[in-house]
């Protein structure tokens, strides 16, 4: 159950608002404001007294402070003070928060503390907040089996592109093969031929010259 809760800066209690009016948390709290850090950003610190628990954050120098019972534990006090955080820092209070004085917003705010106490201690732990985070592990959910689907795409890839190269090779060398079988055949021709050509010259040189005698005029 949420106890108490305030919104502070420095020794300076904001706004408050108490669900057990026979309890005197102003004085506890203002009592020990002292000893809490007063300037920072998002600084989150629980304390154990006796059967209750404090927990505050503390951002850009104003703190937000609750008291619970054990059995809240953690979760449900930060969700609490994430949410007053949110809903604080969204008016023009965080604007007068550095100049306001004691309890110069209990009129604009304390209505909203008080809303927010009696929805944490009726066990509506802000379901806005788990169903953004909710939403956020399905998404997370559909970007990893998108991933998974992308590396599997990948793997085919590249799966066929290394098909695809050791076929490009296999093509080459072919390639390469039947270029130097034509070479060769060309070049053998081409000696025929030089051969064929080198042996008329020969023959017809050697007969205009009579070394070889063919007719009456030789």
């Amino acid at each position: 159950m949420i106890a108490y809760s305030c919104i502070a800066r420095g020794e300076t209690i904001l706004v408050d608002c108490s669900n057990i009016e026979d309890q005197n948390y102003r004085e506890v709290v203002a009592s020990i404001l002292p000893s809490f850090p007063s300037r920072g950003t998002e600084r989150k610190t629980s304390y154990n007294a006796k059967d209750v628990l404090f927990h505050t954050i503390l951002h850009d120098d104003v703190l937000y402070l609750v008291i619970s019972d054990l059995e809240s534990g953690y979760v449900t006090p930060y969700n609490f003070l994430t949410e007053v955080k949110r809903r604080f820092c969204s008016t023009s209070l965080i604007v007068r928060a550095s100049s306001a004085g004691p309890f110069a917003f209990t009129r604009e705010f304390q209505p909203v503390l008080h809303q927010l106490m009696m929805e944490a201690s009726s066990g509506n732990v802000f379901a806005d907040l788990n169903s953004q985070v909710d939403d956020v592990k399905n998404v997370m959910n559909e970007n990893i089996e998108k991933l998974l689907q992308r590396g599997e795409t990948l793997d085919d890839l590249l799966r066929n592109t290394q098909n695809l190269e050791i076929e490009g090779n296999a093509f080459r060398t072919k390639t390469r093969r039947v270029k130097n079988r034509f070479w060769w055949e060309n070049v053998k021709m081409w000696i025929v031929l030089a051969f064929v050509i080198v042996t008329v010259v020969t023959l017809t040189t050697l007969f205009f010259t009579c070394v070889i005698k063919i007719g009456p005029n030789c």
